[in-house]
């Protein structure tokens, strides 16, 4: 009796778990029937949201079935009203769920951009790990660039934040979550990476003709390439300041440990380029006889990659040996960067450092006395160690 019931159970089981199965489509997307975005851009227009869509659209050629991109804008009050807007236009259901970035136009960074970005916080099938991006002039424009890094915008400014440039500490990368929690948080603060155009570059593209035209040409194509190498500041949502590329650098350097870079340094001796990586930054907040400090210390090893004058035999065999000038030089030249970006921090009241943070959680007491002043009353020093990676 007991094997029976015991069957019973396990038929019930397995003929429950074979219906979630077969039931399951598994995320599977009919293509012809969606249109996928990619990525956003996110613009103010006559007192109204200007949102424009970046879709994958998958078509037919020659060679078969791939995607090229097709851009869709819609003017609306929400971000609700304008993605229905953008698939009424294109006759499918927009899909957030693939979205990867976020492009912000600096009128709509005027002011407070969560007006906006709150739909996407409560969207349960837009990602929280999206990466936002602050767009030089209109950012609708950025989605019709055509750049030779990938055939779709979005996915090409995908590869320039997540790669090579992030890696190096030429930019920094900030994704959704992050930025909102900065917002809601003490600091009410923020940053986000500048995405800017460069000069388009002329390509040649020499071109074969069918049959019945009889002969072949040439096709002009101007392409362009992103610089995302400095730093928009904001407070309570909106945009106040910039960050040169010197302190989006120094910033990176406190936030991502490097894997390769090239940090450029003048000397008596000639511009070195140094090598500078295992980066190691402290950010230390205390209070000492009733007036505010902060420590922030960086060490980082560098040897030497290029210079300008020509190396002796010696000084190429011990290139990771960086003269102690050198060292100087850089940690000079970064503690300089430091104390410019804590200055323009305070005329911004854009709390990188986050001092307000550790002001609540260590010197809670002092709290309610301090956090209006907080940046202002802050007497910060800035220590910098660079050693040579010798072997």
């Amino acid at each position: 009796m007991r094997n029976v019931r015991h069957f019973w159970i396990y038929f019930i089981m397995f003929a429950g778990i074979l219906f979630l199965f077969i039931s399951n489509d598994f995320g599977l997307v009919d293509v012809q029937r969606t249109a996928i975005i990619t990525g956003l851009a996110l613009d103010k227009e006559e007192g109204e949201l200007l949102l424009t869509a970046d879709l994958a659209v998958p078509s037919t050629s020659e060679k078969g079935e791939n995607t090229s991109p097709v851009q869709v804008s819609a003017k609306a009050k929400t971000v609700a009203q304008a993605l229905e807007k953008i698939g009424e236009k294109v006759g499918w259901a927009p899909k957030l769920v693939y979205c990867r970035v976020l492009l912000l136009g600096e009128e709509l960074m005027k002011e407070d951009c969560f007006h906006y970005l709150d739909y996407f916080l409560r969207n349960e099938y837009f990602s929280d790990n999206c990466i936002l991006l602050a767009a030089q002039g209109q950012a609708k424009d950025l989605l019709s660039v055509k750049t030779p890094v990938d055939n779709i915008v979005t996915l090409a400014l995908l590869k320039i934040i997540s790669g090579e440039a992030y890696s190096s500490g030429r930019c920094v990368s900030v994704v959704l979550k992050d930025f909102a929690i900065g917002y809601y948080g003490n600091t009410k603060s923020g940053f986000l990476p500048i995405v800017k155009a460069e000069e388009p570059v002329k390509k040649v593209l020499n071109t074969q003709s069918g049959a019945n035209q009889g002969g072949g040409g040439e096709e002009k194509q101007e392409e362009q390439v992103f610089s995302v190498s400095t730093t928009a500041l904001f407070f309570e949502g909106k945009k106040q300041g910039e960050l040169n590329e010197e302190e989006t650098f120094a910033l990176s350097l406190l936030r991502t440990r490097l894997r390769n870079s090239a940090y450029q340094i003048e000397t008596e001796k000639g511009d070195y380029c140094i090598d500078l990586k295992q980066n190691k930054g402290k950010v230390r907040f205390f209070i000492q006889d009733g007036v505010p400090r902060l420590q922030v210390n960086l060490t980082a090893r560098a040897s030497i990659s290029d210079r300008t004058q020509v190396s002796s035999v010696k000084e190429l065999t011990s290139s990771p040996i960086v003269p102690s000038e050198v060292k100087r030089a850089v940690e000079k030249k970064l503690e300089n960067a430091y104390e410019s970006l804590f200055e323009k921090c305070r005329k911004t009241n854009c709390d990188v450092y986050g001092v307000l943070d550790k002001l609540r959680r260590y010197e809670n007491e002092y709290f309610d006395a301090y956090q209006k002043d907080v940046l202002r009353l802050t007497k910060p020093t800035f220590t910098v160690k660079v050693i040579s990676s010798a072997r």
